[in-house]
């Protein structure tokens, strides 16, 4: 979508559903574009963004045997992609279809994209070689290690690419200029999309990077990221937006280590991260319903992804949305009214307060207050009430210097027996029982 942020609620379903629809219709444009390109050219063509990663390629001609091999490892990927960032660089360098040879030693040309003035990324088409491939260019790729197994496996696919002329060359290098530029006119929401992920990368991935270096020689305890897993839901549902955002790169960071740096893996770890995310969510007030439709937007983002820090990106917008949608103030007459009744009660939990006290903030009647709450929260005052001073609580357990009872007390209950009651029934075990189990 344009942005991850979103507009009041009730304009939210519509404008969502509408970004998507654009989306939609701007890809599957585009993609038929790609696609005729492929066909009247013979040549694989890929949309990359500035750090060289794919985000839309033809269905026609896919990557020969030759580049698919080379990216079966994650070394070949990675030069894969390291050459596109570069090629990405040059063509907005020049303002032209860039000719260059790919680390392999095919011969490729990407057309830059942009918009709003800003680098989005390039078109790149080619892996094609302009002669035959002979002995010296199999005794030059050879020497470049770019195999997985034995290098005849290599030679064998290399004797195999595509020879085209210099003229049909540069033909289709015009022509991919002519894509390029469709693309930077009627690609508005895709390519945005694209710019928004490559915005957050910038500000985010460089602490992942250097969190996952510091680890990389480290055995990494599974507990601890549920730990941080459980706190950042924590965070959620007690709508700490500061905590929320300053925990990102550290879940992300933590998922890459747990997988092994399998993107597929790391892929089904941010999925059942994103569906805790979507309870939590509802838990803290969003609409069960909506929060179950943005969790399959979600999942339909990323069917197609590889990269896991695109797929990271994506579940960080959908988040960013479903924060949006808990806290903002939008066209809802009672939004303001129920924020400050949360915002009363974070506030004064610790304290014996009322329904009358909080019912006399507001300046509402009991009776409407808990109707008006229930049907925008789905549960109870009491139940938040009680909610928040659980989940204050347990953000107090990790000082061990103060008792169970030291803590119910400032969390508001009247006795420790009632806190070790109310502890029990929502989270299934007695606080002294959480506290040495899941905070040692």
């Amino acid at each position: 979508m344009g942005s991850y942020l979103n507009p009041g609620k009730k304009g939210f379903q519509e404008s969502l559903n509408s970004d998507i629809y654009k989306l939609s219709l701007e890809k599957e444009t585009l993609q038929k574009i790609m696609d005729n390109f492929s066909i009247s050219t013979e040549l694989s063509v890929v949309a990359v963004n500035m750090d060289g990663e794919a985000f839309l390629s033809s269905t026609q001609y896919e990557e020969n045997e030759f580049c698919r091999y080379i990216q079966s490892s994650k070394e070949g990927r990675r030069r894969c992609e390291k050459c596109y960032k570069k090629a990405c660089k040059e063509a907005f360098k020049w303002d032209e279809p860039y000719f260059f040879r790919c680390h392999a030693g095919l011969v490729m040309w990407a057309s830059p994209l942009q918009i709003d003035q800003a680098r989005v990324g390039a078109i790149v088409c080619g892996q094609v070689l302009l002669w035959k491939a002979d002995h010296l260019f199999l005794n030059e790729i050879k020497n470049l290690h770019l195999y997985v197994g034995q290098p005849e496996q290599l030679l064998s696919r290399a004797r195999e690419l595509k020879v085209i002329s210099v003229r049909q060359c540069q033909a289709a290098a015009e022509l991919l200029k002519v894509v390029a530029e469709h693309f930077g006119d009627t690609g508005y929401y895709l390519l945005i999309d694209q710019k928004n992920k490559f915005n957050w990368r910038n500000m985010v991935l460089s602490q992942i990077r250097e969190r996952k270096k510091a680890y990389e020689h480290t055995a990494f305890d599974r507990s601890v990221y549920l730990k941080r897993e459980r706190n950042f839901l924590q965070y959620v549902r007690m709508e700490d937006r500061k905590k929320i955002v300053e925990m990102f790169p550290i879940l992300y960071t933590d998922m890459e280590i747990i997988s092994g740096y399998d993107r597929a893996e790391a892929k089904r770890i941010v999925r059942d991260f994103m569906v805790l995310v979507s309870r939590a969510c509802a838990e803290a007030g969003l609409e069960a319903e909506l929060a179950q439709q943005m969790l399959r937007q979600y999942e339909k983002e990323t069917e197609r992804l590889k990269n896991s820090e695109e797929i990271y990106a994506v579940s960080y917008g959908t988040i960013c949305n479903y924060l949006d949608m808990i806290f903002q103030s939008g066209e809802d007459s009672h939004t303001g009214l129920i924020r400050s009744v949360t915002d009363y009660i974070r506030q004064n939990f610790g304290q014996e307060i009322s329904l009358e006290d909080i019912a006399g903030h507001v300046s509402l009647s009991k009776s409407y207050l808990c109707a008006l709450f229930k049907e925008n929260m789905n549960m109870t005052v009491n139940d938040y009430l009680t909610r928040v001073r659980v989940e204050k609580s347990i953000e107090l357990m990790k000082n061990r210097a103060w008792s169970v009872g030291e803590i119910g007390r400032k969390c508001g209950f009247a006795s420790q027996s009632h806190y070790t009651k109310v502890f029990r029934k929502m989270i299934g075990m007695t606080p002294g029982q959480y506290r040495n189990k899941l905070l040692s």
